[in-house]
């Protein structure tokens, strides 16, 4: 009696198991393709680095903004930064800025070996506490948001991304005309 009873018990969490790995392959799925500008403009923020210096979004206006939530805990994070970290790199130039702001639970005592060992030349910031709710739902690490020139949300990647995904997304906002600035208030 007690065999069946286990035998129950499993059943339904084998039968569960094909869905519940769909899922987790769900969030590891590719970035959608960039979307037309939306009215909806990304929302500030104003998140400070370890040294003490405060970084805005604000601070780049008028370039293609990656913005990744990372966690020095997670492994797919730690695995997607020298891919951000090449991607800074390789279009800093052109008018790309990379930033990755991190979960509030990190370590930050491991923030300059990270950037050091994995190549990351671009600002960390603590922590994504600080980020306005419009960046999503802090329950996928890594996510990463692609905003436009003119400061309008893109892409939003939860699970993570690489270069090779991202790069071609870049490119085509790079190319995009400037946002024209306003004249006389208007």
């Amino acid at each position: 009696m007690a065999r069946n009873a286990a035998r129950r018990v499993r059943s339904p969490m084998i039968r569960l198991l094909p869905f519940l790995l769909l899922g987790a392959t769900a969030v590891r799925a590719q970035p959608l393709p960039v979307v037309p500008p939306s009215s909806e403009v990304a929302a500030p923020f104003a998140i400070p680095t370890l040294r003490g210096d405060t970084v805005r979004l604000a601070d780049f206006a008028g370039k293609v903004v990656v913005v990744n939530l990372w966690a020095t805990w997670c492994g797919p994070c730690l695995n997607e930064l020298p891919d951000l970290g090449r991607l800074h790199r390789d279009f800093e130039a052109e008018g790309l800025a990379v930033v990755g702001v991190a979960h509030a639970m990190s370590d930050t005592t491991l923030f300059d070996d990270y950037a050091e060992r994995l190549d990351v030349d671009f600002p960390l910031l603590f922590s994504t506490d600080r980020l306005p709710p419009t960046y999503g739902p802090r329950i996928v690490w890594p996510t990463t948001l692609l905003i436009d020139r003119a400061g309008h949300v893109r892409l939003f990647v939860q699970g993570a991304t690489t270069y090779d995904a991202l790069e071609p997304l870049v490119r085509s906002l790079l190319a995009e005309a400037p946002p024209s600035p306003v004249v006389g208030g208007q």
